[in-house]
């Protein structure tokens, strides 16, 4: 257990400086207005990819495929019950109809991508990741499907497109030559790796300067947001991995469910919020809190729960 701890609280203070070096770097004018929007795209189109592609290139065999099925299936139903909390919860949150949305979807969705992949691959290990990308598959599919109508007006219908972006067809890519076993050139195992290596640093660069855009102190003095901040970190991930270990559900979807769910909320509330034109300070707000907030919540969650 302590060493779970120490492990994490060592990758979360990597995380957190890399932020504030985000922060500052916006703050003092050392990178444009639209840093945050171009490391954006270089996560989504390059780097993202590339961890997809590894992880299952390396993982993805023909003799686990009906050992982790139970991982996906578990996944669905989980997010299934958070989808029917969250929408009871965000009653009590604010009685404001967008707010309500940025709060809904907060509650479900931590920021696995950026945050939760490269923080499981550093303290639990390769396997560790590829259970928690199969685990969230589902959640894939939730963000290109219901949470951009949710989070954006604009869009009033489901988009194939949407679902098949670059992560995903680097994913099947991966599956299909982990699953025939196909020798890939070492130029290219070391550019996935390469590449794979630097998403963690680039998403807290990335978070760090989107939060140097507001006020500092306007954004962190809201209890609501708070309270928010310890549902997303403490409160339901502890609920769901209690209840998973009283149904004695496997430890790898345990596991994946606790990496998934025990981590900060994410940065497509101020994404999509921005592409519309929306108000994008309530899910900056969440954001920020919830990030130093989990330097100490998530090294507890991970010793305790583990």
């Amino acid at each position: 257990m302590n060493n779970v701890f120490t492990t994490t609280l060592n990758q979360m203070l990597v995380f957190f400086i890399i932020m504030i070096v985000g922060y500052i770097l916006s703050k003092k004018k050392i990178v444009d207005g639209n840093a945050d929007q171009a490391i954006s795209s270089i996560l989504a189109f390059a780097i993202g990819p590339a961890l997809s592609f590894k992880t299952f290139y390396e993982n993805f065999k023909p003799d686990i495929l009906g050992e982790k099925l139970p991982i996906i299936l578990y996944s669905f139903a989980i997010l299934f019950g958070l989808i029917l909390l969250s929408l009871c919860l965000t009653r009590f949150f604010t009685k404001d109809d967008y707010l309500k949305k940025i709060v809904f979807y907060s509650l479900i969705m931590g920021n696995y991508g950026y945050i939760g992949y490269p923080l499981t691959e550093a303290v639990f290990g390769s396997e560790a990741l590829f259970n928690m990308m199969l685990f969230c598959i589902p959640l894939n599919l939730f963000v290109f499907t219901i949470a951009f109508p949710v989070l954006n007006p604009n869009l009033k219908k489901f988009s194939l497109k949407a679902v098949i972006n670059p992560p995903f067809i680097a994913m099947v890519i991966g599956m299909i030559v982990g699953y025939f076993n196909i020798k890939m050139p070492a130029f290219i195992e070391t550019a996935s790796s390469s590449l794979s290596s630097c998403m963690g640093a680039m998403a807290m660069l990335m978070t760090g300067i989107v939060i140097a855009k507001y006020n500092f102190k306007e954004i962190v003095l809201n209890l609501k947001f708070f309270i928010a901040s310890l549902f997303r970190l403490v409160i339901i991930p502890a609920c769901l991995l209690v209840i998973l270990r009283l149904f004695n559900v496997p430890q790898m979807v345990q596991l994946a469910s606790l990496c998934s769910y025990a981590i900060p909320m994410g940065l497509n509330t101020v994404i999509f919020p921005a592409a519309f034109g929306g108000d994008t300070k309530p899910g900056a707000s969440m954001a920020l809190i919830s990030n130093i907030l989990g330097v100490i919540t998530i090294p507890i969650m991970f010793a305790i729960f583990a």
